[in-house]
């Protein structure tokens, strides 16, 4: 019973969702899963405004050689953070 009433309320939130279209997200058993491939990338968020790619570097060359560094900006070229 509690079974078909959790999908019931699973049904109906859906229903509401296509009538406002709203995009639902399928039910875990229908996730698909895919093998991700590593790279070499790293992005590091939440840095402060005035950090500049040179510093990026500097700090981060430490570990070991650094190909390329960017920084976020908007479109008035003002750093995203």
């Amino acid at each position: 019973m509690a079974n078909s009433a959790a999908q019931a309320a699973s049904n109906a939130a859906g229903y509401a969702a296509e009538a406002t279209g709203a995009k639902v997200p399928p039910p875990p058993s229908q996730f698909v899963h895919r093998e991700l491939t590593p790279t070499k990338g790293v992005y590091v968020g939440n840095i402060l405004f005035d950090v500049t790619a040179e510093d990026l570097r500097r700090e981060f060359s430490q570990f070991g050689p650094i190909q390329s560094t960017t920084i976020a900006s908007d479109v008035r070229g003002l750093s995203k953070g």
